[in-house]
């Protein structure tokens, strides 16, 4: 399998600031693959996401507005060696309602990983978030939906291709709730949505996928022969 789950952490504040911190550290080995998603309900500026020394600095994807909550997704690929170290969401301007979810993963040694597709939300309004369909090509696969919930409740039961999620990570913060959830594949995927269960009432929601790829190393002698004359 080309990746490995290691760990997952959240937080809100419901109070202004510019900053936001995972309620856990996180020991980052060198190579590791960290997602995130951070949000706020009163603020439409900037969203930057980092370790809390400012290492490990995410690409981040297109923000998304939701009723007036403001999100951004963001990645980080071939992380540089962090122990104990929360990561931090940072704002342009104060901001109150701050949420952040985080996952964790490694990929086995020497594979580089790449980001294949995502930063496509599909928006509505009811009591199931659906991202838009994707298809996958690689045979260590990583699968991240990922769903932003204004007036919601509660998520439950997050799936992707129909079946139960490997794993999940949520936070609310106010009125704004930010889920992930994941699933690993050996094989090709075709036209594979992620959906979650909005579990008391109909809210407006964003929902979206993050698809990874993992390619082993090649390895090989090189033979060199000496050329007659």
């Amino acid at each position: 399998m080309g990746f490995t789950f290691i760990a997952s952490s959240a937080a809100y504040n419901t109070g202004g600031a510019t900053t936001i911190d995972t309620d856990e550290t996180f020991d980052i080995v060198a190579g590791d693959l960290l997602v995130a998603i951070g949000s706020d309900v009163t603020a439409d500026t900037t969203i930057a996401i980092a370790d809390e020394d400012g290492g490990n600095s995410f690409t981040m994807l297109t923000k998304r507005t939701l009723t007036a909550t403001y999100s951004a997704v963001g990645y980080k690929i071939a992380a540089t060696e962090a122990t104990g170290k929360v990561i931090r969401v940072t704002y342009g301007v104060s901001a109150e309602f701050r949420n952040v979810v985080v996952m964790q993963f490694r990929p086995d040694g020497g594979d580089t990983v790449s980001f294949e597709e995502g930063d496509n939300p599909a928006t509505g309004f009811s009591t199931n978030p659906t991202s838009n369909a994707i298809t996958t090509t690689g045979t260590d696969d990583l699968v991240i939906g990922v769903s932003t919930m204004r007036y919601g409740k509660a998520y439950s039961s997050p799936e992707i291709d129909g079946g139960a999620a490997d794993g999940s990570k949520w936070e609310e913060a106010g009125n704004s709730y930010l889920a992930l959830w994941y699933k690993l594949y050996t094989g090709a995927q075709i036209g594979i949505v992620a959906d979650i269960t909005e579990a008391v009432g109909a809210a407006d929601w964003s929902c979206d996928f993050l698809y990874f790829k993992s390619v082993a190393a090649v390895g090989g002698i090189v033979v060199l022969r000496r050329r007659r004359m």
